[in-house]
């Protein structure tokens, strides 16, 4: 299941991403 393994991996990128957003917006909003 190669295409299984590439969306498992994609949505680790979309996760890691939002997070990343999300920490900046605060960091951000909170200064």
């Amino acid at each position: 299941m190669v295409s299984g393994r590439a969306f498992g991996m994609w949505m680790d990128i979309v996760c890691l991403l939002f997070l990343a957003c999300v920490t900046l917006s605060f960091l951000v909003l909170d200064t």
